[in-house]
């Protein structure tokens, strides 16, 4: 009898274990995604206006005008289970839907989420004119934040441009410089 009920005691607790730690797993969920609504909220600019006349068709300006309203940047999977966000689904849908010329506008857009998601998408085609546009942009500090995995950071444009840019880093199907041309580039921007 004493060693059934030690077994029953024994159950209990680990049954109550159980309970405290998917209550702990819902809490950080929604921490998580507290953390990160946010960051939107307090990132978020305004939603008109940008550095030069950006002309866009019908179909594009609403995803860019989303991106633009997050101001955040997601890599292709993020969070606990690595899922697809909304966020990088509207990404997708401007590498399909926007032409090179208006990618290579967007590079100059106000919003720095929409500055990076452009350079990416011309990166991911391997156009060649990002290496210009790494150039144009080497004093562009502005900051966005990126999140990779369940990993949050901010992130300047112009050493995501390089990083986006650099061999084995970050997305490796973009265009790479040289190991040389990083180096330099690295200088000219200060950092190592």
């Amino acid at each position: 009898l004493g060693l059934k009920r030690q077994n029953t005691v024994y159950d209990f607790k680990i049954f109550v274990a159980k309970q405290n730690q998917k209550k702990l797993i819902g809490v950080l969920q929604r921490s998580h995604f507290i953390f990160i609504l946010s960051i939107s909220f307090f990132s978020c600019r305004e939603v008109s206006g940008t550095k030069k006349d950006i002309k866009l068709s019908k179909k594009l300006q609403p995803i860019v005008d989303s991106l633009m309203v997050f101001n955040v940047v997601h890599d292709d999977a993020i969070g606990y289970s690595g899922d697809e966000s909304n966020v990088y689904l509207n990404f997708k849908k401007l590498m399909t839907l926007a032409s090179d010329d208006e990618l290579i506008s967007l590079t100059d857009h106000d919003s720095a989420s929409v500055r990076a998601y452009s350079f990416w998408a011309l990166a991911k085609r391997k156009n060649i004119v990002v290496k210009n546009i790494l150039d144009q942009h080497l004093n562009d500090s502005a900051k966005f934040f990126f999140m990779s995995g369940c990993t949050v950071g901010q992130e300047k444009i112009n050493e995501f441009y390089l990083n986006l840019l650099t061999p084995d880093y970050l997305d490796i199907s973009c265009i790479k410089l040289t190991p040389k041309e990083v180096e330099i580039k690295k200088i000219k921007l200060n950092f190592k």
